[in-house]
């Protein structure tokens, strides 16, 4: 029977809409940082003859500025609330995509890509942890479900990306591959704001057993007695 309830718990997740939107967030998000991570080597090897260890050594602004951006959604999470930081960070890892191919040389390239590492560090944390509280409010503290799905939707992002930034960068070239990645971020980006007020499923249930005590309350007090006209 626990199984039972375990399974029937997960397929309620999968139904949630705002569970979904969260999950196609870590998704996108995801695909294109593996995209990112993985055409920024060979552009810098094309375009700016950058050596194997510069190219190595290219992704530890995106590092940092990850390790950056995590701490700065456990900062402002209680502050601006949820929603606005993945709003934010998926609007910034958009907009720091499409400018990351305007760099002409190394150094000009940190900037855009401290700033990619950064926003994505936001998007990715506060994406996580607004999954667990839709687990806590709305399924019933299934936890375990609820980051499964999330941890299966950036396993198939990494996939997706890996398999196809290759092909969409000899069909495109690195700017528009860049470019198309971005806007789509940036497109995605203002569906945060359905996550602003997201209905609790356990106060729903709530007040209806109130309403239903109440109501079964009103229906005794004016039930007629026995021999009453």
């Amino acid at each position: 029977m626990e199984e039972k309830a375990d399974d029937y718990s997960s397929l309620n997740l999968l139904k949630d809409p705002y569970v979904l939107l969260a999950a196609a967030f870590l998704f996108v998000g995801t695909a294109a940082s593996v995209m990112v991570g993985g055409m920024v080597p060979v552009w810098m090897m094309m375009s700016m003859n950058a050596s194997a260890w510069q190219q190595g050594v290219s992704a530890l602004p995106a590092a940092g500025g990850f390790i950056i951006g995590t701490f700065l959604s456990s900062m402002l999470v209680g502050r601006t609330g949820r929603w606005l930081l993945i709003l934010v960070g998926i609007l910034g890892l958009g907009v720091s995509m499409a400018i990351i191919p305007l760099a002409r040389n190394i150094p000009e390239l940190i900037t855009p890509y401290l700033a990619f590492g950064i926003f994505s560090g936001l998007a990715e944390t506060t994406v996580l942890t607004e999954i667990g509280e839709l687990a806590d409010t709305r399924h019933g503290s299934k936890y375990g479900s609820a980051f499964a799905i999330s941890e299966s939707a950036m396993c198939i992002g990494i996939t997706i990306g890996l398999a196809v930034s290759g092909v969409l960068m000899d069909a495109l070239g690195f700017f528009w591959m860049m470019l198309g990645l971005g806007l789509l971020n940036v497109l995605l980006s203002p569906a945060a704001i359905l996550l602003r007020n997201v209905p609790s499923t356990e106060k729903m249930d709530k007040l209806t057993i109130v309403y239903k005590e109440e109501n079964q309350l009103k229906t005794q007090f004016y039930k007629p007695q026995p021999g009453e006209d």
